[in-house]
């Protein structure tokens, strides 16, 4: 039974996230990009407690996700937008070279982009949006999102 509640769990997240605009996009001038979106995890409040399912990192697995990334050539006015209405709770930038995808080179505000050296970079931008707060749990449901893109300096 507890298997079928985390399917049902996962598979209400991934068609809510399909059916809804795009919750971060990427933009610079005048071109925005949605990022490849890769589910991180979720907790969610059911009648005897708090549930939690996990998914897979996009990071350390680039090659697998490679041809579902958008490329975006860097330019200095580069910024990132979340959906109006979502409550964030909290947002980290990674940028990985893309030559050594396994090795992380900073987590990262966008203003330091402007200091990587040319060339090709993953970036993944990991956002956890709260969603209802759960008076019995004394917490929040959160939805955990890694969002991914390619960056050419």
């Amino acid at each position: 039974m507890r298997r079928l509640t985390i399917l049902f769990l996962l598979l209400t997240i991934l068609l809510t996230a399909c059916a809804e605009q795009p919750r971060l996009r990427v933009s610079k001038g005048h071109m925005t990009i949605t990022p490849y979106e890769q589910f991180l995890g979720a907790t969610t409040w059911q009648q005897h407690g708090w549930l939690a399912a996990d998914g897979l990192p996009i990071t350390g697995r680039w090659e697998e996700h490679a041809d579902n990334l958008p490329t975006l050539h860097y330019r200095p006015d580069l910024r990132v937008i979340i959906q109006d209405d979502l409550i964030v709770d909290s947002v980290t930038i990674s940028v990985y070279n893309a030559e050594k995808p396994n090795k992380g080179l900073l987590s990262a505000k966008l203003s330091d982009l402007d200091d990587l050296p040319e060339g090709s970079y993953y970036v993944c931008i990991t956002v956890y949006f709260l969603g209802e707060y759960i008076e019995a749990g004394n917490g929040h449901e959160k939805t955990g999102l890694q969002y991914a893109f390619i960056l050419q300096k």
